[in-house]
């Protein structure tokens, strides 16, 4: 990640779309597993799961950890640090707040 230049990277219409609809999509999906408003966990755990059966049961249940399709929270809190960088990249170069406000909200959601 230290090495990319992020300068060169194109960053067009359609992905600046692509990434803020991704990411209001994991940030809802989080959200709900983290206030338990709409109990989303039956879904995750017939579809997914990593390592062993009864880890995503685990992180959902016990803990209200926002792993969603990750599985786990180590490989959640990796993809969710990649999201903060990407949205707060294309909120530097764009300039557009709806992007810093979703890394904002993914440094929130890395919290639990």
């Amino acid at each position: 990640m230290i090495s990319i230049r992020w300068r060169d990277i194109p960053v067009g219409g359609w992905s600046e779309s692509l990434l803020f609809y991704v990411s209001v999509l994991l940030l809802v999906g989080a959200v709900m597993i983290i206030t338990k408003v709409y109990d989303i966990s039956p879904i995750l755990k017939n579809s997914y799961s990593a390592f062993y059966p009864d880890l995503l049961m685990i992180m959902l249940d016990w803990g209200r950890k926002p792993v969603l399709t990750f599985a786990t929270h180590s490989i959640a809190g990796f993809y969710f640090f990649i999201f903060f960088l990407l949205n707060y990249k294309t909120y530097q170069i764009k300039r557009e707040r709806k992007f810093l406000l979703v890394a904002y909200l993914f440094l929130i959601s890395s919290l639990f």
